[in-house]
């Protein structure tokens, strides 16, 4: 036969330790029924001493030990009462920030259009008191300050799409731009007059050197260029960079007599 937990032998103190000396208490223990069994006999014996017990348990500390089991009862219902509360309260809590974040971001951009609405307004009215000449010093600082705003706007529009179409059409010309201005330079340097002996041959050489370098590197470039093929803004750029290739030409060709 199984035996369960509740009668596992129990182990208690055996040895003497501090107490109060108890009255002595005598266990009516009846006979044993014939064919009892060990786990049988046990369960008897428990129950025999606990009735024994209870006779001597006096009915103040029965109603101590109720009170301690409805203590716990009702600690553990608190417990779990305030847990629950103090989560209902962090979900309420952060509800309530949102909402008030989004009621807040509402009333300001209320407060914002009507701004607008009653600039606009102002604004209207300053230029009817302008074109009557009634306006105010107020409304003439307001008008100026508006044209200002104006202006900024056009001319940052107008930066922007001329800087698209520069560098749409005239971005490819930097670096005929910066040979020009070497070119330019080494033509210069050429033709200013050297006092010292024997120097001139020799700068005009090496002048003549560094233009002629130039224009084949110039021509490698126009040549690469018109290699590559592109859209219509590409080919236009092309045109254009070509053009000025061909007008540095001929002003250089022009300076050597060549």
């Amino acid at each position: 036969m199984a035996r369960t937990v509740e009668d596992a032998t129990r182990f208690t103190q055996t040895n003497p330790y501090a107490a109060k000396p108890g009255r002595t208490s005598t266990i009516s223990i009846s006979d044993a029924p014939p064919g009892e069994t060990p786990q049988q006999k046990l369960r008897r014996l428990r129950e025999a001493a606990r009735i024994a017990k209870l006779g001597e348990v006096s009915q103040w500390d029965r109603i101590v030990q109720r009170g301690r089991v409805w203590a716990d009862r009702s600690h553990r219902v608190f417990s779990f009462t305030l847990i629950g509360f103090t989560g209902l309260i962090f979900v309420y809590c952060a509800a309530s920030t949102i909402d008030m974040l989004a009621y807040n971001r509402r009333k300001r951009n209320a407060f914002y259009e009507q701004q607008k609405i009653e600039m606009i307004e102002y604004i209207r009215l300053a230029r009817d008191a302008e074109s009557n000449g009634t306006a105010t010093p107020l409304q003439l600082e307001l008008l100026g300050l508006e044209r200002e705003k104006e202006q900024k706007r056009q001319d940052k529009e107008k930066n922007a799409i001329s800087n698209k179409i520069k560098s749409a059409l005239f971005g490819s010309l930097s670096t005929e731009e910066s040979v020009g201005g070497k070119l330019g330079e080494a033509l210069m340097r050429t033709s200013a007059p050297d006092t010292s002996l024997g120097g001139t041959t020799q700068e005009t050489g090496e002048g003549l050197g560094i233009v002629k370098a130039l224009e084949e590197n110039t021509r490698r470039a126009s040549q690469t260029r018109s290699t590559k093929t592109g859209g219509q803004l590409d080919q236009l750029g092309e045109n254009v960079a070509n053009a000025a290739s061909d007008t540095t030409k001929s002003w250089v060709n022009w300076l050597t007599r060549r």
